[in-house]
């Protein structure tokens, strides 16, 4: 592998079925050599879990095993270490009593990797045994823990031929070859799992359940697992593909949502874009099917039949939520086929499945057509229907009725659509209240549907009401470019948004800021690069535009065809693009287009990323996913209405990393997309940031043919530039960072004392402050605090070294 060990590991990780938690803790080419060979060889089980160093968290740091390098937890294999070693055959002197001895730097030193793998294998089978007892289960529901060395550097060959075989058994040890051979690999190790853990196997998911609680891990968010793209790690598609895989852990705040029970009564969760309602949405209900349905069906009796619904009205969405729901289940549980007794459908689809006309079993319900702008006239008629059966068939409506309702992007309902929700669930008889869980973002109401009073609907949400604060997705610069667009602040009339993005909370909650001359987000933390505005004289000329600097993209700087989204408010107008982009790119397989009448479409009915796929969408369509590079494209399309600002703020926040706007000149918001973008452009404050390489925009993508510009009419000299104060440099999302603060270093407090950094630090910008500071967690006795460096006075005692 040589250098470009890193990316072989990422597009192994990608590739996998299986999850593997830490990658950044895979610190060389031999721990990476094998880490690609247990996910060669049992990463095709969606079940298994892989963790680079583990620990337990019941251990001061001080106190740990010092951590194997890999841990596995599979159905077969249980608890299962490797050791790593990179060891040349050279370098071995001799081998007594299962201890080795090699020579380091002219000295002959004692290793005994199999007591290190032994040692934390003991420390966390305790750690899983004391959640084992807390529970007051058997000791049987501990699963099997093992161990082996590997020396990936080292061949049986050359072992043998030392006669080193005859001083250990070479089934402790795993060599090159095995390595190299999948099918090899799992045959030895599951082979040597059987013969000592016999009976036992497989292991339930309930078994490794109680490792992975033992352990105190996060979960991990799984989102497209492709292929990376191998080459320079410069290139931006080398870069998107580790940004996909390394830090993709679910904060504190959304874990909290997630582990919530809201059995029986109605909640509202608001977020701002990017927050991962949808994502924390679809885990919450996981959690909950396996609390109640499946904890159920494990008691004695027959438990009654429980039903779930997920409702939004974007048609898109719903193959998204469906994938998003089978990963998070499977994750959870351990088991591959979801659960039955959970439907997923837009509202339409709801009512016509209860409906007269659903072909496989006829419902009650007579079913209205859908009808342009008649949205509140058709739920009021179905209410209607849903009381003269509770009148005449109370069986009959309980029997298509649910026990709890899921609504995603609960902005794009009306009232009364919020209502016929409620008729369709059932009362919770202990608490008497409907289970209804709405995910709301007011910016993001492209619909503009005014914003409902819940206890008015008779939906009691006070006191159960939370907001999600911080933007995961987008940059800061993405974000806050979207947002100056939504509340007008270049527009040359008074733009009334502020109500309809509900700033005033934002404002409340310490989330955004007006400043003299533009809104400042604080509720997006990574930094990037300022989108850019790219405006022409005609649609031809955007269009060739957009066709370069795609198909540069692709084969200059190595992005995947699936990490570029098109986005337009009428995508129709872009298609021309899209085919010939499939035409003139051989790594582009067939464009995605999820839009349109679903009866000639069937992408409407798919998740709308796929490998080796372009996307072209609508902002409707796209609403709900997300993208590394956007093209957002007609920006002239966009009037100046609240609907189109809300409709241009979810298109642009729908980009991870770049975001590249283009359009006619002189119309719609062409003229305030660009001001808005050079406001940024030289305010952004980032003054102390150290020199980076940026993701440059205009160094990487071809730059617009001239053409005539149609406003104003007066030729204007482009060789003069007006002096502007210089941008401050913004370091890329992209840009490796290296911590001043590394794991196992001993620090000083001025109030906690001396502690120990359990986790490397994060860059982190204080934009209250305009400056940079380190994010670092420190270990004070049994206490684990987060602490920001500089601002904390944390000062770096002594050069510590990795445990």
């Amino acid at each position: 592998m040589s250098a470009n060990w890193k990316e072989v590991l990422t597009a192994a990780v990608r590739d996998t079925k299986a999850s593997f938690e830490s990658i950044e803790l895979v610190g060389n080419e031999a721990h990476a050599q094998v880490v690609i060979a247990l996910l060669r060889a049992f990463g095709d089980d969606p079940t298994t879990m892989m963790f680079a160093e583990s620990r337990t968290p019941d251990h001061a740091i001080e106190k740990n095993a010092r951590p194997a390098d890999v841990l596995v937890l599979h159905p077969v294999l249980g608890a299962f270490f490797v050791e790593v070693k990179g060891w040349v055959i050279r370098d071995i002197v001799r081998i007594d009593a299962g201890t080795i001895f090699r020579e380091v730097k002219g000295d002959v030193q004692p290793f005994n990797p199999w007591q290190q793998a032994q040692d934390a294998a003991g420390q966390l089978k305790n750690a899983t045994s004391k959640v084992v007892n807390a529970r007051k289960l058997s000791a049987r529901e501990v699963p099997h823990f093992d161990w082996i060395v590997a020396l990936p550097n080292i061949s049986q060959a050359n072992w043998t031929d030392r006669e080193y075989d005859e001083s250990l058994n070479n089934c402790e040890v795993l060599f090159s070859e095995e390595l190299s051979d999948p099918v090899r690999l799992r045959d030895k190790l599951t082979e040597y799992i059987a013969r000592k853990a016999g009976y036992r196997l497989p292991f339930s998911r309930d078994q490794l359940n109680h490792v992975r609680e033992a352990l105190g891990s996060s979960e991990i968010i799984r989102s497209r697992k492709n292929r990376t793209v191998l080459g320079k790690p410069e290139r931006i598609g080398a870069r998107i593909a580790s940004l996909e895989v390394t830090g993709k852990r679910l904060s504190e705040e959304q874990m909290d949502i997630i582990r919530s029970e809201f059995d029986g009564r109605p909640q509202l969760i608001r977020g701002v874009a990017g927050s991962g309602k949808s994502i924390v949405l679809i885990k919450n209900l996981a959690h909950l099917i396996d609390r109640t349905v499946n904890t159920a069906q494990l008691s004695f009796g027959t438990p009654p039949a429980k039903r779930f619904l997920v409702v939004c009205f974007n048609h898109a969405l719903i193959p998204y939520l469906r994938n998003l729901f089978d990963m998070s289940y499977r994750e959870l549980t351990l088991q591959n086929e979801p659960p039955s007794c959970v439907d997923m459908y837009i509202l339409n689809q709801m009512l016509y499945k209860h409906s007269d006309k659903y072909h496989e079993h006829p419902g009650p319900l007579k079913y209205q057509n859908v009808q342009q702008g008649m949205n509140r006239e058709i739920a009021l008629n179905y209410c209607a229907q849903i009381d003269r059966l509770a009148q005449t068939a109370p069986q009959i409506l309980e029997d298509i009725q649910y026990d709890t309702i899921y609504v995603d992007e609960g902005q794009d309902l009306f009232d009364e659509e919020f209502v016929l929700l409620l008729k369709f669930l059932k009362t919770d008889p202990s608490t008497g209240l409907k289970n209804i869980v709405i995910f709301y973002d007011d910016a993001q109401n492209l619909y503009g549907r005014p914003r409902p009073t819940w206890g008015r609907l008779g939906i009691e949400v006070t006191g159960r009401t939370r907001v999600m604060k911080k933007c995961f997705r987008n940059t800061k610069q993405i974000v806050e470019f979207a947002f100056n667009l939504l509340l007008g602040k270049k527009a040359e009339t008074t733009v009334k948004t502020r109500g309809f993005a509900d700033v005033e909370t934002l404002k409340e909650n310490g989330l955004v800021r007006e400043l003299s001359d533009r809104w400042e987000v604080n509720f997006a933390e990574r930094i990037g690069d300022t989108p850019t505005v790219t405006l022409f004289g005609t649609r031809e000329k955007e269009k060739e535009w957009i066709e370069a600097n795609v198909l540069r993209l692709i084969t200059d700087e190595g992005v995947r065809p699936e990490d570029i989204l098109l986005v337009s408010a009428y995508a129709k107008t872009y298609e021309s693009v899209a085919d010939h982009l499939k035409e003139r790119c051989e790594s582009i397989k067939r464009v995605i287009k999820p839009y349109g009448e679903i009866k000639n479409n069937p992408d409407k009915d798919r998740y709308i990323f796929e490998n080796g796929c372009l996307t072209l969408a609508t902002v409707k369509a796209a609403k709900g996913y997300d993208s590394p590079i956007v093209f957002l494209m007609g920006v002239d399309s966009f009037t100046e209405s609240v609907e189109d600002r809300a409709q241009f703020y979810v298109g642009a926040t729908r980009a991870k990393v770049c975001l590249f706007v283009t359009g006619i000149r002189g119309q719609g918001l062409a003229e305030e997309a660009e001001a808005v973008s050079k406001l940024l452009a030289t305010s952004t404050p980032n003054p102390d940031a150290p020199p980076v390489v940026q993701i440059e925009p205009n160094r990487h993508l071809a730059r617009p043919r001239p053409s005539k510009p149609s406003i104003p009419a007066r030729p204007v000299r482009q060789d003069v530039q007006v002096p502007t104060r210089p941008a401050a440099p913004v370091p890329s999302v992209l840009q490796a960072f290296t911590p001043k603060f590394r794991r196992g270093a001993s620090v000083q407090h001025p109030r906690y004392g001396v502690g120990r950094v359990v986790q490397d630090g994060y860059r982190k910008y204080l934009s209250s402050q305009d400056r940079w500071d380190e994010d670092v967690r420190v270990q004070f006795g049994g206490t684990i605090k987060k602490l920001e460096a500089e601002s904390d006075g944390l000062v770096l005692v002594e050069e510590g070294k990795a445990l």
